[in-house]
């Protein structure tokens, strides 16, 4: 609860929040998994998805540098 900084414990509230979980993953173009009320652990599968800014041509399956692997 964002007012009370507690645990919503409400079942009617819980899942109301499911049900918004499921509207939200569906405008991503996501499919749902679950949603585990006890964690808050939302699970959503992706067909498809890429870091954000990559260049036109860059591929992910390039082999990184040496210094760049270990963050350097």
């Amino acid at each position: 609860d964002k007012a009370t900084k507690e645990p919503v414990t409400d079942p009617v509230r819980l899942a109301a929040y499911s049900e918004r979980l499921r509207e939200r993953t569906s405008q991503m173009g996501a499919r749902f998994v679950s949603y585990e009320q006890n964690s808050g652990e939302w699970v959503f599968r992706v067909e498809h998805f890429s870091r954000y800014g990559l260049a036109p041509g860059d591929d992910e399956d390039e082999p990184v540098a040496a210094g760049a692997a270990a963050g350097a």
